[in-house]
């Protein structure tokens, strides 16, 4: 990291990131809180909850992605506002401690420490979301076991599908004559 005042990023440009990242990391812990909402509804398996659930992921998503195209934006804004950033030989979006040098010595620390909490905000929801999953894959299998049970209990004859027995309905019960 320089030790010289980055001058050529103007302050704007790193106080929208700050405020991107605030937004990002506000973003993160509602979809964690969600996520968790989501494990409850599904242990409780309560079809309306889980329905809001999914409505409301789907507004967070957008909302997250709305965000971080905005902190891109500026992020190319400050690198092209330094000559060290246009100098830069990669195309690709430079990494956090790369974008420190280029911005004012003054919110250096401050950027480093948002972009280390929304780091750390992400892998928990990506923890979450992995028991998440295996909530619903419990609740999917549960289910299919209850519908294997009561279409064994009420037909006394299974036929098999290429995926393994299937249900029939008891043919005894239909009378296709009349």
């Amino acid at each position: 990291m320089s030790a010289a005042p980055a001058t050529s990023s103007r302050p704007d440009h790193a106080a929208m990131l700050s405020a991107h990242l605030d937004a990002l990391i506000s973003a993160h812990s509602q979809w964690l809180e969600l996520t968790r909402e989501h494990r409850a509804a599904i242990a409780q398996a309560d079809p309306r909850r889980l329905e809001l659930c999914t409505a409301r992921q789907r507004e967070l998503t957008t909302r997250i992605a709305e965000i971080e195209t905005q902190r891109q934006s500026t992020v190319r804004a400050i690198v092209q506002a330094s000559p060290e950033g246009r100098a830069r030989s990669s195309g690709a979006p430079p990494r956090i401690q790369e974008l420190l040098p280029l911005l004012p010595l003054t919110i250096r620390e401050e950027i480093a420490e948002k972009a280390n909490r929304l780091t750390d905000a992400m892998v928990r929801i990506r923890a979450e979301q992995q028991s998440l999953r295996l909530a619903a894959s419990s609740l999917a299998a549960h289910v299919e076991g209850l519908v294997r049970h009561v279409t064994r209990r009420l037909s006394g004859h299974v036929t098999y599908a290429p995926r393994g027995p299937a249900p029939s309905a008891p043919a005894a019960a239909l009378d296709i004559t009349r």
